[in-house]
């Protein structure tokens, strides 16, 4: 997913560059990048607090 993240981030600096700033196209594309980037990193964030419930319930465990 990362990988076309950056293949999209790459597109839209040529779309930009060649049809500026303000072009309704490269406008809608970083609003899709932007959106991705959050839901990215919502879904980063709920599976490591995830993984730290997981680990704390296991640290409360015994020993022995």
């Amino acid at each position: 997913m990362h990988r076309r993240v950056q293949d999209l981030q790459g597109l839209c600096e040529k779309l930009k560059a060649r049809y500026g700033d303000d072009d309704d196209l490269v406008l809608q594309l970083e609003q899709a990048l932007e959106s991705l980037a959050a839901n990215g990193a919502r879904n980063h964030a709920a599976a490591h607090h995830n993984r730290r419930q997981q680990d704390k319930k296991e640290l409360s465990k015994p020993l022995h």
